[in-house]
């Protein structure tokens, strides 16, 4: 019931606070006519609905990371919510950062559908000072949305790890995202994430 789902998470106005998910992106690719549905896509009814400009309108202006300082048992805690995960290299400065320019795309008329033109692809699997604009943000928003497997300095393997959970077997070296030492999760944060169904 996709309809009804979205409506009714639209309905709660600021008590639901959402992140994107490649699931989301891929449906706002497919809304604006610049790729086709796959078969095992179950978008119809979001599609042919009279309201599907308000559906795309409100996916692009949520969140891609979100994070709130929150009072606990424990004192102050930092909670974090993003859809995959964080690679381990990033700082939080740059993890911000990063979501943010995503973010701002997204909202922006002008660069939005060129964005989502160019964030197919598993490539590339890590950053380097060669990449151009396009490929930094296809490999941000894998880190966001799509990460399950990587290495110590953020190398993706976005083939393993589907259906198996930890016991699916990864190349050599990497290992679950969240399994290595990460430079922006500090003591008092506290990171939300999902994807990873089969976990």
């Amino acid at each position: 019931e996709p309809v009804e789902t979205l409506e009714f998470i639209q309905d709660l106005g600021e008590q639901a606070i959402c992140v994107l998910g490649n699931h989301d992106l891929h449906f706002l690719s497919i809304a604006e006519g610049l790729i086709n549905p796959n078969k095992e896509d179950t978008l119809d009814e979001l599609l042919a609905s009279r309201h599907l400009s308000t559906y795309t309108e409100w996916l692009r202006n949520q969140n891609i990371l979100y994070y709130e300082k929150l009072e606990s048992n424990n004192g102050l805690k930092t909670f974090i919510m993003t859809h995959a995960g964080i690679p381990p290299q990033w700082t939080w400065k740059q993890t911000r950062k990063f979501s943010e320019e995503i973010e701002n795309i997204l909202k922006d008329e002008l660069s939005y559908e060129e964005y989502l033109r160019n964030i197919y692809g598993d490539y590339p699997k890590k950053n380097n000072s060669n990449l151009k604009k396009m490929e930094k943000l296809r490999l941000h928003t894998n880190y966001f949305t799509r990460m399950r497997f990587c290495d110590l300095k953020g190398e993706l393997d976005l083939i393993s790890g589907k259906e198996n959970g930890l016991k699916a077997k990864s190349s050599p070296g990497f290992k679950p995202w969240f399994l290595h030492p990460s430079k922006s999760l500090k003591k008092d944060f506290h990171l939300f994430f999902g994807h990873w169904a089969s976990l």
